[in-house]
């Protein structure tokens, strides 16, 4: 139940960061340097003098793309996969049940780390080592 409300909660900030956040999360003010958390700044500043509550804010809505593509395009491509694999049997089965075998093996962030450092840098290439992960 608690993980429901901050999944919810992250989804609520990811939508509406936009009016949620105070201050421009680009803006820099050298002279706002590593403040302590205030009314002004509710989680403070970094050593660049922006808002960390803002950047936090408009960054949720980037992780939370990431994880809805990812982890829809993998459950619908493991279904098919699997539902597929179930009907017809024979090699294919065989073939998707070594597939799964393997990637049980590696630790899912370790390999998802190395895809993504194959394909390089980039929102696309994270989705699709993830997608790959999953799947």
């Amino acid at each position: 139940m608690a993980g429901s409300v901050l999944v919810l909660l992250v989804i609520i900030v990811a939508i509406f960061a936009p009016y949620l956040s105070i201050h421009d999360p680009y803006e820099m003010n050298f002279d706002r340097r590593l403040e302590m958390p205030s009314k002004s700044h509710w989680l403070g500043t970094d050593n660049f003098g922006r808002d960390l509550w803002s950047r936090i804010a408009l960054g949720s809505r980037v992780s939370a793309l990431i994880a809805i593509l990812s982890v829809s395009a993998s459950a619908i491509l493991g279904t098919l996969a699997g539902l597929y694999a179930g009907y017809k049997g024979g090699w294919f089965d065989l073939i998707i049940m070594r597939i799964v075998d393997i990637f049980l093996g590696f630790p899912v962030l370790i390999l998802s780390l190395a895809l993504v450092a194959a394909l390089g840098p980039g929102e696309i290439n994270i989705v699709i080592a993830l997608i790959f992960v999953y799947f």
